[in-house]
């Protein structure tokens, strides 16, 4: 019975957030899941992209010499030594910008959408310019979820990529 519910309240989101036009975002904590499953769902605004999704299971990994996450729009930063196993579901490469992540979950539970933003106005990115490599929204979701276990160590690595990249958005 949790399960329907679960799912007719997903549906009922998409419906509402299709007919607004908006990405929607949903986070289900294992603590209050019927499964004791961690879930990441979201809705996809953009229709021309519906069907360019897809899925990849990234592997943990142990290097021993740095190695860098190229993301969109020039983004480039080291990832730590150790990273952790995560599914993302990227976008397809679309406009010459590189990659778009949309979203990830890894195998610590940490769990993030990139894709539920708001857009800009032109006028103020006139005065105040987006930075040739800044972090955005595209390349955060894999950057993250390769390095943070929690959403508390995601929200202080985002912090300092944003202190340094800038941000793209």
């Amino acid at each position: 019975m949790m399960i329907r519910k679960a799912v007719f309240s997903f549906v009922a989101v998409a419906l509402v957030a299709g007919a607004a036009d908006a990405c929607t975002g949903l986070y289900v904590g294992k603590g209050v899941s019927a499964s004791g499953e961690t879930l990441l769902a979201r809705t996809e605004d953009d229709w021309g992209m519906l069907f360019w999704h897809f899925s990849e299971v990234v592997a943990h990994k142990v290097r021993t010499s740095p190695e860098a996450l190229t993301g969109a729009f020039g983004f480039r930063r080291e990832l730590p030594l150790e990273t952790y196993r995560y599914v993302t579901f990227p976008r397809a490469t679309q406009f010459g910008t590189g990659r778009l992540a949309a979203e990830a979950i890894n195998e610590k539970g940490f769990a993030m959408s990139g894709v539920v933003t708001a857009w800009p106005k032109h006028e103020l990115i006139r005065h105040d310019p987006f930075p040739k490599d800044g972090c955005s929204w595209e390349t955060m979701p894999d950057y993250l979820g390769a390095s943070c276990a929690t959403a508390r160590e995601a929200v202080d690595l985002l912090a300092k990529v944003v202190a340094e990249n800038g941000c793209f958005e």
